[in-house]
């Protein structure tokens, strides 16, 4: 996977940082990777109480 970070997209290279050091990945793909899963994981934990208050 390939994600541009020069000329306009610069500014990526610091919030893919910051996702690696939180998500505490080494590489750009398994920090999206893991980005991805928390936050299939996160709408899932969402819905669940929304939909017991319905």
């Amino acid at each position: 996977m390939r994600i541009r970070t020069d000329g306009d997209y610069v500014h990526r290279v610091e919030t893919i940082q910051a996702a690696t050091d939180a998500l505490d990945e080494n590489s750009k793909t398994a920090t999206v990777l893991a980005a991805c899963e928390h936050a299939h994981h996160d709408r899932r934990a969402k819905a669940q109480p929304l939909a017991i208050r319905i």
